[in-house]
């Protein structure tokens, strides 16, 4: 079974018909230590994954970067420790072959998230992406 993850203040995620999120707060630490028991309850208790794909972290201001790179770092640990493989991708991949183009607006990864059933609020984009980058990753790496 495959978890995406859209790595963030506010993180996306995903699993085979169901999408959720959760949100850190506080300094970078706080936030990373939030992010690391948001991730390992999720993996405890849905024992069957056995990929991670989430989205590469691009730059958006050194304290920022610096926030995103370090969840991609505790994604990465938590999977080593369960014997789980990660592949990140970067945004206009996987919107590209969500949407029919890389630039997709968060609305248009929104509206075909909904389209495929998942309930997803209309100003959720961090579902609606991880939704997206875990069907890439089941239909590129499964």
């Amino acid at each position: 079974m495959i978890l995406g993850i859209d790595p963030a203040s506010t993180s996306g995620w995903s699993l085979p018909d169901q999408a959720g999120q959760w949100t850190t707060k506080g300094n970078r630490l706080e936030k990373f230590v939030q992010f690391e028991k948001h991730l390992a309850l999720m993996l405890d208790g849905n024992s069957g994954v056995d990929l991670i794909v989430y989205e590469t972290p691009f730059c958006r201001g050194p304290a920022a970067t610096r926030v995103l790179w370090g969840l991609a770092a505790i994604i990465e640990k938590c999977a080593a420790e369960r014997g789980i493989q990660c592949a990140d991708y970067p945004p206009k991949t996987f919107k590209a072959w969500f949407c029919g183009h890389g630039n997709a607006s968060k609305e248009d990864v929104i509206e075909m998230a909904q389209m495929m059933g998942y309930k997803i609020p209309k100003s959720n984009d961090h579902m609606a992406d991880a939704v997206a980058i875990r069907l890439y990753g089941e239909a590129h790496l499964a």
